[in-house]
């Protein structure tokens, strides 16, 4: 998850992490192609899915 979270910071367009970010739940901030005014949130959510439906 760590990796996840520090390609989304390099992101040419990252501005900043959100403001509601818990361990659970990332939340940033980029801006839009062509207009650093507009902000854009994206929240990821990591879960675990298994290999095999059946463990649980």
């Amino acid at each position: 998850m760590p990796k996840a979270i520090a390609k989304f910071r390099e992101h040419p367009n990252y501005k900043r992490d959100g403001q509601h970010s818990t361990e659970e739940r990332h939340v940033f901030v980029f801006h839009a192609n062509g207009d650093t005014s507009r902000e854009i949130k994206i929240v990821f959510l990591p879960f675990h899915l298994p290999k095999d439906p059946h463990d649980s």
